[in-house]
């Protein structure tokens, strides 16, 4: 580890990050549902997926059975109450929706997983000046986003790919004020078309 985060090295599965599912099972351990009514529960699961696996998820793609076994702690405390073995009355999908449209509003890990590193790339593309952002543009020797996912780097660096690829399709173009330069308007997030071509008569 280093400061608190884990460091990933070779093939990464689910036993890389048993540390952090194994906290989560503390934290929601069956007991604590018996004292607690279903929205305590629900409140109880929301404040530990915040905290816990937050600090890991900043930072690298869980695997999905990760994900899936951080749903299934969660599932099996809003439902256990004194009866741990008792059955689920509501599908997963419908208590992992708003309040306002009928859910409970329990985060689902891999939502939350996507969402936090969706912060990171949003930095990446939209606040370029920020520090952290120039000094991952320094380490890797390349100046936009595009070109930093490309590499096969880090496992940091493919989790940002994959969190992008997730993100992509929800991406939209936006029409501007109509003051931009063709050729050094940076129109797909990576780089600008005048240093492609060798020659811009302008």
């Amino acid at each position: 580890k280093y400061l608190g985060f884990q460091m990933v090295q070779g093939r990464v599965s689910n036993r890389t990050f048993v540390e952090v599912m194994s906290k989560v099972q503390q934290r929601l351990a069956a007991w604590k549902g018996r004292l607690l009514a279903r929205p305590g529960r629900v409140t109880l699961v929301n404040s530990v997926l915040s905290s816990i696996p937050a600090y890991t998820m900043q930072t690298q793609w869980l695997p999905s059975g990760t994900c899936e076994k951080l749903d299934a702690i969660s599932q099996k405390f809003i439902w256990s109450g004194s009866d741990p073995h008792r059955m689920h009355l509501v599908k997963w999908d419908k208590i992992t929706q708003r309040r306002k449209d009928g859910g409970m509003g329990v985060h689902v890990a891999r939502f939350q997983n996507t969402s936090l590193l969706g912060k990171l790339i949003w930095d990446l593309l939209a606040h370029p000046t920020k520090l952290w952002v120039q000094v991952i543009f320094s380490k890797y020797c390349v100046d936009n986003v595009t070109s930093l996912l490309q590499l096969s780097g880090s496992y940091f660096l493919r989790s940002l790919r994959k969190a992008y690829d997730s993100l992509q399709p929800g991406f939209q173009l936006q029409l501007g004020n109509g003051h931009s330069i063709f050729w050094f308007t940076n129109w797909s997030y990576g780089t600008y078309l005048a240093p492609s071509v060798s020659f811009v008569h302008l």
